[in-house]
């Protein structure tokens, strides 16, 4: 493995990590809203960045995956 491809694969895992940690008090928060009026935008909001923040970690994983896949000996 040359050192670009150590670098590329060090920032994956890493980015990876973050955004787990980062949905995780996302997830939090949402679950501490109550079910009032005035916290529904709050609610909508937490939501729709944890959205993102899930595509972010299977775009990673999938990174891992091709990483971790079996080399071609062709």
């Amino acid at each position: 493995m040359n050192r670009q491809h150590l670098e590329v694969v060090t920032c994956v895992e890493h980015a990876n990590a973050m955004n787990k940690q980062a949905r995780a008090v996302l997830s939090m928060w949402l679950d501490s809203l109550s079910n009032e009026e005035r916290e529904e935008e709050d609610a909508n909001l937490v939501a729709a960045v944890l959205s993102l923040v899930a595509g972010a970690i299977n775009h990673l994983d999938k990174a891992m995956e091709v990483r971790n896949a079996p080399t071609s000996t062709k």
